[in-house]
């Protein structure tokens, strides 16, 4: 089978339940999925799991993808992905936690400005809402256009606009006051990011 032909013939193939046309899907999105699936919920198994999932419900399930002048596969399946990884979020936060706390132990002594900076950013961006922090992944860490990412989030593009922006005015905000509680309790303030 050509490994050339796009995602919306692949698709069609697989709807006549084509496993070769399903293969080189998976094997065409699961690097770039996995990212997004790991970047939302910070752990490695969660990330393979949830992808795992999301191509399981494709093949069971391909009808549940209509094409439209509009909507690309990977747009329609970046959406199918990011609503599983909320439904694991809400499921599994206290064992995310944990293996967080867990992770950070087993962190070298040489990493710790790596990890604090890691923390540092992800106590930032857990503290906005989950429509901003996923407005940001989209766009900033993700590299979808705000078209790309308005459609993603079933918004319009000026309401995404708007969104983006408060999401990047409150994330300043909270930089700087971050920063300042550190400086005002002692604790070596994380190097800048240029």
């Amino acid at each position: 089978m050509n490994d050339e032909l796009d995602d919306d013939s692949l698709m069609q193939m697989i709807v006549n339940q084509d496993a070769k046309a399903f293969t080189i899907l998976v094997h065409r999105h699961t690097p770039f999925f996995y990212k997004v699936a790991y970047q939302f919920l910070w752990n490695s198994s969660y990330a393979n799991d949830i992808l795992q999932e999301a191509f399981k419900s494709l093949w069971q399930r391909p009808n549940s993808f209509k094409k439209n002048k509009n909507t690309r596969f990977t747009t329609w399946f970046y959406t199918v992905v990011i609503n599983l990884c909320k439904n694991n979020n809400r499921n599994e936060k206290s064992i995310q936690e944990k293996n967080i706390r867990q992770a950070k132990k087993s962190v070298a002594d040489e990493y710790s400005t790596n990890e604090r900076q890691f923390e540092f950013v992800k106590n930032i961006l857990n503290q906005l809402a989950e429509k901003q922090q996923l407005a940001l992944m989209l766009h900033y860490y993700q590299g979808l256009s705000q078209k790309e990412a308005a459609e993603t989030m079933g918004m319009s593009l000026k309401a995404f606009e708007s969104l983006a922006f408060r999401a990047k005015e409150k994330l300043k905000k909270l930089v700087k006051k971050q920063i300042k509680r550190e400086e005002e309790n002692g604790i070596e303030t994380v190097q800048r990011f240029a």
